[in-house]
């Protein structure tokens, strides 16, 4: 599929907002006659040119050979992206970090302002000890839910965490793909050479990349992406109607 810069592609575009401005009974209805990719399914015709609008060069990298520039276009996009199509994050690592960072915050602020060294040591050190176990537990979200690597997180019909990642090595051409979480304990990877994600101006093939991640969660989910995105959009009051959506996945 030949790429554009973004904001001038063809109907290759998405949505934004809430359900109702997702792909509505027309949209879903050319898509499934087509039997459509997952991005003509679920993405509206508009989100891009107004992520684009909202947040300047959003959809380019910076530097073709930076690992962070390449890392940060991708993920700031895609997750973007994964909201649009129908995914709700699932935050409560997210919200419990930030409580956690709270708490660690206001035991260093009360511990400053009352106690003095070394008249209250016995005090400070037991105070210290609280604030750096806080702090352990912060570090081991970040290391084990939260990781620098993880993009987004949604969850599956349980209601179990799903992590999407997105790994770029050192001095390594190829970006992985990575989901794991919900009932599976093994993780299901996917390994393809960066340029297929980017044409030669450093715009981000932002259509190529959904169609990719969505692929390798329905693999992680044993073809159930479908069966989640219906859930989705039944407890989010959307009006998708997922019949003709179902029929045209299964028409590729």
């Amino acid at each position: 599929m030949a790429k554009k810069k973004a904001g001038k592609s063809d109907e290759a575009q998405g949505s934004r907002g809430s359900p109702e401005s997702r792909k509505g009974e027309q949209g879903v209805k050319k898509a499934a006659d087509k039997g459509g990719s997952w991005y003509e399914l679920l993405i509206h015709d508009d989100v891009v040119e107004t992520l684009v609008a909202e947040t300047a060069d959003i959809n380019r990298t910076a530097s073709l050979y930076s690992r962070t520039d390449l890392y940060k276009c991708m993920t700031d996009f895609q997750s973007n992206l994964m909201s649009e199509g129908g995914f709700p994050e699932y935050t409560f690592w997210m919200d419990l970090r930030l409580f956690l960072c709270i708490v660690a915050s206001a035991i260093a602020s009360w511990t400053i302002a009352n106690y003095k060294f070394p008249a209250d040591k016995d005090i400070l050190f037991w105070m210290v000890l609280v604030y750096f176990m806080v702090a352990a537990l912060v570090a081991i979200i970040d290391t084990t839910k939260t990781g620098n690597d993880n993009f987004y997180v949604s969850m599956d019909l349980e209601g179990n965490a799903l992590f999407f990642c997105i790994h770029l090595d050192d001095f390594s051409d190829h970006v992985e793909m990575e989901v794991y979480g919900g009932k599976k304990e093994d993780s299901s990877k996917k390994k393809v050479i960066v340029s297929k994600y980017f044409d030669e101006d450093g715009y981000l093939v932002h259509d190529s990349l959904f169609n990719d991640f969505c692929e390798l969660i329905d693999s992680h989910l044993d073809g159930g992406l479908l069966q989640l995105l219906e859930h989705y959009a039944e407890t989010e009051g959307g009006e998708i109607e997922m019949k003709e959506f179902t029929e045209g996945k299964k028409k590729k």
